[in-house]
């Protein structure tokens, strides 16, 4: 299992329950202090630069499960904001499992399409099941792409601002 993005307190302390189940982190953050010096991140830190273009997707089609845990801190008291995670990782055809956001649902069918998890508790029951059972990962991977496909291209979002703007 994978997560991309930047360190945070929040972050760290979510993630980490799962640094003893092969959780592999990426970004520039996690190899700074006070991360570097944690003993259960040293296993868990790949990449000392952030990780953007090509190797993105090479990093997301090498995991069976990658984590979007959301950066609260700027909006903790907001129940919204889909990231760009949420279409990134399943439009790869890779098991996305995110933070529930209220606008989740509307654009996904959470548990076939993508996993969600609104507590510390379900992030780690969800990760630990679906990076053990990898076909599982596969098929929601799988379904999230078909989704993806059919109704969250760039297409489909410009004929829905043009419609709404009609």
């Amino acid at each position: 299992m994978s997560f991309v993005g930047r360190s945070s307190s929040r972050r760290v302390e979510l993630l980490r329950p799962l640094t003893k189940h092969g959780l592999v982190v990426w970004g520039n953050r996690w190899s700074k202090k006070p991360v570097v010096d944690d003993v259960d991140y040293q296993p868990s830190v790949r990449e000392k630069d952030n990780v953007i273009g090509e190797q993105l997707n090479t990093l997301y089609n090498g995991a069976d499960v990658v984590l979007n845990v959301l950066q609260r801190e700027a909006f903790s008291q907001q129940n919204t904001m889909l990231s760009l995670q949420v279409f990134a990782v399943p439009a790869a055809g890779v098991c996305l499992l995110t933070e529930w956001v209220d606008e989740l649902e509307e654009a996904f069918d959470i548990g076939s399409e993508i996993l969600a998890f609104k507590t510390a508790d379900e992030l780690v029951e969800l990760a630990l099941k679906y990076s053990t059972d990898t076909q599982l990962a596969k098929n929601i991977g799988m379904a999230g792409r078909k989704r993806c496909l059919a109704d969250h291209t760039h297409q489909q979002r410009a004929k829905t601002i043009l419609e709404q703007i009609r």
